[in-house]
């Protein structure tokens, strides 16, 4: 090869190489996403029963400096905080470096990235977590030859993720099935596949997630599932999954007991009592429900805060009826504090027959009277303490119940659910990848 052909031949390779950087920098303002996780062969029921006889014990010493790489459905965002977010930060809290990473839809990114009140879709969290919130890529869900490119982005954006954790065993969790098959390819040393939801059960679910699910139980090294319903559900798959239902931040929700912490001045105008719900608005909530209480009872109030799911209002026809929007989780004890009951009002479906509601321990670590429909986990951890009815008369009556409760039982509520804090969990959790990562001898995956 001649000089000139040589150098002909470098300023295309240079060229072909600035071209492609400009087009990944255009998939970036859309959003990045990229993968994580390797493919491992499909382990025989015999392998899975193994794992679950050689039962973890808690680490004796000071457990392996691993990092972690998450990746989740749900954003990193101050007015959701619900199980990924938890265990992710009490891990980085625990000297555990944590890269956050989570896709969401174009507009939902674009309302976040130019929208009032504007929210980071990447940055580091006050405990020190690194979070990136990409979007898909438009119309890939209908556009075949589009549909190549969001795995792509995953991938690397978790390859670029995991360059910056310190040195040493990366930890892959993973918190929806569908990612799985995207970051299969990338370098792990444990794959944690903790359960939260019946993702099959949603409307906006994929056809392929209950494969990928399957998969992603016999893959995982390690299974954790958020409550006991959904728990025997995976039993079957995998007999070593451990079981960590919902935990609180007690002292951050206990702060609506303290005379010093204000209630939320929207609330102060509303006829009392107050009715409220805290937590996403999606297909679990059961909105003819909550419309037949406000027209049932005309002169209380229902509230509903957080973020709208697949909808641009709640469908509640009432005047009674009030949605404020999200609000930041450090304000959600003042909003607590002007509850006069705080409610779980979700629809009797498969989507909620395995749900074991965050927003249980939250309402009762607040002192807050608790009036829920029939939900198998609540009533099974927290039947002694929550109010259960099932429709529309039922649950006003029960409201009504909570309302005659003694003031002093506020204080009962709140010690009641400061057993399940989110701290122990973490560290149980801990507990189990550590012994898990030594057994494995420190070996990589995906490489």
């Amino acid at each position: 090869m001649t000089t000139e052909t040589a150098s002909a031949c470098s300023d295309m390779a240079g060229l072909r190489r600035r071209r492609s950087r400009r087009a990944s920098d255009a998939f970036y303002l859309i959003a990045a996403s990229h993968g994580i996780m390797s493919t491992r062969h499909s382990q025989s029921q015999a392998t899975i029963a193994a794992r679950g006889n050689a039962r973890v014990q808690p680490m004796p010493d000071a457990p392996p400096n691993f990092s972690i790489l998450c990746f989740s459905h749900l954003i990193w965002e101050e007015t959701l905080f619900q199980r990924p977010q938890q265990i992710m930060r009490q891990f980085q809290r625990m000297g555990h470096a944590v890269a956050y990473l989570s896709m969401t839809g174009t507009r939902r990114w674009l309302r976040l990235r130019w929208g009032q009140p504007r929210m980071p879709l990447a940055g580091v969290s006050p405990d020190g977590v690194r979070f990136r919130t990409m979007a898909h890529l438009p119309l890939a869900h209908r556009l075949t030859f589009l549909k190549p490119i969001d795995p792509l982005r995953l991938r690397a954006a978790a390859r670029a993720a995991r360059r910056q954790l310190p040195p040493g065993p990366v930890v892959l969790w993973l918190y929806h099935p569908d990612l799985a098959p995207s970051l299969a390819p990338v370098p792990r040393d444990l794959l944690v596949y903790d359960v939260m939801d019946p993702f099959d059960a949603f409307e906006r679910s994929g056809a392929l997630t209950p494969h990928h699910e399957r998969q992603l139980l016999r893959d995982a090294d390690v299974v954790f599932t958020g409550g006991r319903a959904i728990h025997e559900r995976k039993a079957p798959l995998r007999p070593d999954a451990e079981c960590f239902p919902s935990g609180v931040e007690a002292d951050h929700f206990g702060r609506a007991l303290h005379d010093a912490t204000p209630a939320a001045p929207e609330l102060a105008t509303l006829p009392h009592p107050v009715l409220g719900y805290i937590g996403a608005i999606d297909e679990r909530i059961d909105f003819r429900l909550v419309e037949d209480v406000c027209r049932a009872r005309p002169g209380w109030s229902f509230v509903f805060i957080g973020p709208l799911i697949e909808m641009k209002r709640p469908p509640v026809d009432a005047p009674n009826f009030h949605y404020l929007g999200p609000r930041p989780y450090a304000r959600l004890p003042e909003y607590l504090k002007g509850f006069d009951v705080a409610t779980m009002p979700f629809v009797q479906s498969p989507l909620t027959a395995h749900i074991s509601p965050t927003k249980t321990p939250e309402y009762l670590a607040a002192g807050r009277p608790v009036v829920s429909t029939p939900i198998r986990d609540v009533e099974r951890d927290y039947g002694d303490v929550v109010l259960f009815a099932r429709g529309a008369a039922a649950f006003a009556t029960a409201c009504e119940r909570a309302l005659a409760q003694p003031r002093d039982w506020a204080a009962a509520l709140a010690h009641r659910a400061a057993a399940a804090s989110w701290e122990t969990i973490a560290r149980r959790m801990r507990d189990t990848v550590a012994a898990r990562l030594a057994a494995k001898g420190g070996t990589s995956r995906g490489r």
